[in-house]
């Protein structure tokens, strides 16, 4: 307790050390002090080095603050010293245990909290005044109720399926199907299970009638190429014939309309700078249920569930950022392939198909006129060498070099060329 004395009154520790021979400053002391507070202060010693006041946590023998510390001082002023025998707290028997075991400090922690009941338990909270019980009028769950709130876990299992198709009767096989479906599975019960089914017998559907289309119409053109086989031979029976029948075996077809082909599944068509491939679909058929990958060299297309109607790499390179898909009519897949050389044709989309016979491609003239001047010209020369090639006259560059010759001939009289050739 500080006296009420006419002095000043000292800012710091070494306002009271004086002189270079560092003691206490006695008479200051007194006046300021208790007579008890300074006998405690004169008998320390002081050292002979000037030291800067600074601050001492006494919680730590060396003078540092930790949060162990801070916990324990403040359990010491909140209940008096761990040492105590006032102390029954069954936490602070553990104190030093717990702080020493090498855990994390978070469990550490927990278990201090759990050791000394300070958890933020019901309980707890309840007896600090920091939760306030509420009591509820219990209403006992109907098992409808019950069930919406509380739905039973999904539980996947995989259950064997054997059974006979008869080709004769397969709805008798579907039926089958359905029963071992509605007994196995909730599927059936499910309000977008009639759409679903609905939706891939359509899909088998579509698929079934465009093969049936396909496969007559390869009947009837495999029927029309052998009436005209036999007619030529029975007409002309030269070798010709021959030579058109390994023509056919080579696998190249008359081009449609658009330059490419009709197949089976799809159709394409194409022109300098892109490809057009149409895929029949159900109607109906939704774009998060197409398959569509397009890449550099390869492409895959199909639906979800079924196997791939298009898999393959693609017979040349295309611009996968140019190119895109889209559901045309709610019954066709639209895929348009923008080629990386826009400068010459393709004879298949995906290696391996049936190829078209390039040197038959008529491209529309219509749009030569859209066509950069370099362009145009290159795609006339094109043709031009492509009419030359199917009537078995000279190309155009083979023209030039006749000219090129023609020319110095006249121009050198003197000189004997019925041995000269041009390469």
């Amino acid at each position: 307790m500080i006296n009420h004395v006419s002095v000043e009154v000292p800012q710091t520790v070494a306002d009271l050390i004086g002189g270079t021979h560092r003691k206490w400053k006695d008479e200051l002391i007194c006046q300021l002090f208790s007579p008890g507070q300074a006998e405690a202060i004169m008998p320390i010693p002081l050292g002979f080095g000037d030291h800067k006041d600074q601050w001492i946590w006494k919680g730590t023998n060396d003078g540092q603050y930790s949060v162990k510390s801070g916990y324990t001082v403040a359990w010491d002023r909140l209940f008096g010293p761990r040492n105590s025998q006032n102390v029954g707290d069954v936490g602070f028997l553990y104190f030093n245990k717990i702080w020493s075991f090498s855990v994390l400090p978070k469990i550490r922690f927990f278990m201090w909290k759990l050791a000394s009941d300070s958890l933020a338990s019901k309980e707890n909270l309840a007896k600090r005044a920091l939760l306030v019980p509420i009591e509820y009028e219990e209403e006992k769950p109907t098992k409808a109720s019950s069930s919406v709130l509380h739905p039973p876990p999904p539980i996947k299992k995989t259950v064997p399926f054997t059974a006979s198709l008869d080709s004769t009767n397969p709805l008798d096989f579907m039926k089958k199907a359905i029963d071992f479906m509605e007994k196995e599975t909730e599927f059936l019960s499910n309000d977008s299970a009639v759409t679903q089914i609905v939706e891939l017998l359509q899909a088998a559907n579509s698929r079934a009638t465009v093969a049936a289309k396909n496969k007559k119409k390869k009947a009837e053109e495999d029927a029309h190429k052998a009436e005209s086989a036999k007619r030529v031979k029975e007409e002309d029976p030269t070798p010709v014939a021959d030579v058109e029948v390994e023509k056919n075996d080579n696998g190249a077809r008359e081009p449609n309309k658009g330059n490419g082909l009709d197949l089976e599944n799809y159709s394409w068509t194409q022109t300098l700078q892109e490809v057009t491939v149409t895929v029949p679909i159900p109607p109906g058929t939704k774009s998060r249920f197409v398959v569509c990958e397009i890449k550099k060299n390869s492409i895959k297309v199909g639906l979800k569930g079924q196997p791939l109607i298009i898999e393959g790499e693609l017979h040349k390179p295309i611009k996968p950022d140019e190119s895109y898909w889209s559901i045309e009519d709610q019954k066709t897949l639209s895929i348009l392939l923008t080629k990386h050389n826009q400068m010459e044709w393709w004879k298949c989309v995906v290696n391996g198909e049936p190829e078209v016979d390039t040197q038959k491609v008529e491209p529309e003239n219509s749009k030569l006129g859209d066509l950069d001047p370099e362009t145009r010209q290159t795609v006339e020369k094109m043709m031009f060498d492509q009419r030359q090639k199917a009537m078995g006259l000279p190309s155009s560059d083979e023209l030039k070099k006749d000219e090129i010759l023609k020319k110095f001939m006249a121009e050198h009289p003197e000189m004997d060329f019925s041995k000269a050739k041009i390469s």
